[in-house]
Order: structure tokens, then sequence, then C-alpha cells
């Protein structure tokens, strides 16, 4: 229902959230219920005290390359200050990330891989 994606690997797992649940389009302000979300995957932070916390904002190819990574990177940073100021969660461990349209999930010529490839991706790695 929160659209969370969940993929373990050797250095940790990736936790991935969708645009859609975190923000308005084309917008960095959490939405009110982002935070159910966040408070999913804060919980999982908790169950992993060890682990570093990378954060990694991405976009679709829409608009100027310059923009995209801004908007990335402002997506990552919000996510990261609710961990930090809502969630308790240590600021020494997050490395915040915009890589703007890079590494996309699915294909830019629709609206529904567009949709895929706006996210943030939470790493907790060793």
């Amino acid at each position: 229902k929160l659209g969370i994606s969940v993929n373990k690997n050797k250095e940790g797992m990736k936790l991935t959230v969708p645009e859609k649940v975190l923000f308005d389009f084309n917008k960095f302000i959490l939405k009110p219920e982002a935070k159910i979300a966040l408070s999913v995957v804060a919980d999982i932070i908790r169950e992993n005290p060890a682990r570093k916390i990378v954060v990694t904002g991405y976009t679709d190819n829409i608009g100027s390359d310059a923009y995209n990574l801004r908007l990335s990177l402002q997506r990552a940073q919000s996510v990261a200050d609710y961990m930090i100021y809502c969630e308790k969660i240590n600021p020494k461990r997050f490395k915040i990330v915009g890589k703007g349209k890079e590494n996309p999930v699915a294909s830019n010529a629709t609206e529904e891989g567009r949709a895929k490839n706006r996210r943030v991706e939470i790493e907790l790695v060793r």
C-alpha cells in the first residue's frame, strides 16, 4: 500500500520510496502522508543500528540537468531531515546524494515510466 520496495544484497539493503508517496510533482516538501511511509523506513533503520544510511534522490528526464540535480538533492535532504528531526536517527549516519535523471529504473518515454524514475532510495550499508 505504501509502495516501499525492499531489496537486500551483500552490502546491506535498499529501500525505494516512490515520489507519489513522498512529494507532490516537482516539489521537495514532504506530503503529510509521507510520514507514514517514512516511519516504516525509520523502524527498519532502527533494526540495523550499525549501518550507515545513504539517501539518494532521483528525478525523471523532464527539465534541465541542473534543475533535476538540485531537486533530487533537495528531496533526499527532506527525507534525511525527517529521519533526523522527527524520527531521532543520528545525523552522523547519513550521506545525502542527488543524482537527478541518472540510473532510471524505467523508460522516460511514458508518464508511468517517468513516475517510477522519480523516487528516493534509502540504502543501509556497512
